[in-house]
């Protein structure tokens, strides 16, 4: 009984849009893959790691020094942890002097004696010189603290700078690599995770193969005699409609591939066309293809999206 259900979920759930999106999928991996290939050439490798050697030396030399001058850094240590109890204090006797003003402030208010009067406001302005005095304690501990640093920062300023310099080399690939786990893990648990995601029922807690939903407000659509908002499902299928490469090429050019492989598509930047009622009137599976005139046609997607026996209106919009 369990494994019919199952089957009959897993029939339910096969729908075409899924392998499309799959595709999709595959292709993104494929072109980030090539993409970091490019950026981590011979030249970028033997930099990456004559930079990584540098920090390494440069890091030995900082611990070096910090060990010769050990009292430095205790020195250091030890004004920010005055710093911070002092600013702590200061905080607290404030409020002591906000009391005291608030004090003084009700008194004028409620026409309380003189000498009443007189007792808060000087109350108000011990505190307030208490307040002040340890203002001024507190800033000469900062320039205090401010010149350590600075004599500490010329220990670790070669450091720093070789650091910068390394995470500038390495920011775009670090970059791509990451987007790349993120479609494509490496580690086994994300994989497994990901393939989980997929399943019936569990796929609908925010899985990537999802029917995607653009909201048209402004380009309405008649039901029976109102007119509503529209909801586009296009890039269900089309995924990377809206993508386009440096200059408004085509970012996924459209064509016939020689190859059923997702890796010749990619090595050939041609990507196959889905083809609907005549071959003039076209969509790209995986990009975009502009329509002649902009026309708006009605394809009767059915057979491509398992969304059943229903008109998708697909717009295309000329260059």
């Amino acid at each position: 009984m369990l494994l019919s259900v199952y089957a009959m979920l897993r029939q339910d759930q096969n729908d075409e849009w899924r392998d499309v999106q799959r595709t999709a999928f595959q292709i993104d991996s494929q072109i980030r893959e090539r993409d970091l290939r490019k950026i981590e050439s011979a030249d970028f490798v033997a930099q990456r790691e004559d930079l990584a050697k540098q920090v390494e030396a440069a890091a030995a030399e900082v611990a070096a020094q910090k060990a010769e001058q050990a009292s430095l850094v205790a020195e250091l240590e030890a004004k920010a942890r005055q710093v911070e109890a002092l600013e702590v204090t200061l905080k607290f006797r404030n409020s002591d002097r906000d009391e005291a003003r608030a004090n003084y402030d009700l008194a004028v208010r409620d026409a309380l004696a003189d000498t009443l009067k007189d007792a808060r406001l000087e109350e108000f302005r011990r505190r307030q010189g208490l307040c002040d005095e340890m203002q001024r304690q507190l800033d000469s501990e900062k320039e205090q603290l401010a010149e350590l640093t600075g004599r500490s920062k010329q220990i670790t300023a070669k450091l720093d700078e070789l650091i910068a310099s390394q995470g500038k080399l390495t920011a775009e690939a670090d970059r791509m690599r990451a987007a790349l786990e993120n479609i494509q893990p490496s580690n086994t648990i994300s994989a497994l995770k990901r393939s989980l995601m997929e399943l019936p029922i569990i796929d609908g807690f925010n899985s990537h193969l999802k029917i995607v939903q653009d909201w048209v407000p402004k380009l309405e659509v008649t039901l029976g005699m109102a007119k509503i908002a529209r909801f586009d499902r296009c890039r269900t299928c089309h995924q990377n409609i809206d993508k386009t490469g440096p200059g408004g090429v085509p970012a996924y050019p459209a064509g016939h591939p020689q190859s059923a492989l997702v890796s010749d598509w990619v090595e050939a930047s041609v990507f196959p066309l889905a083809v609907f009622d005549s071959p003039e009137h076209r969509l790209v599976l995986f990009g975009f293809e502009p329509a002649p005139g902009g026309d708006l046609w009605l394809y009767d997607l059915s057979r491509w999206t398992g969304f059943g026996d229903q008109l998708f209106e697909c717009r295309a919009y000329s260059e």
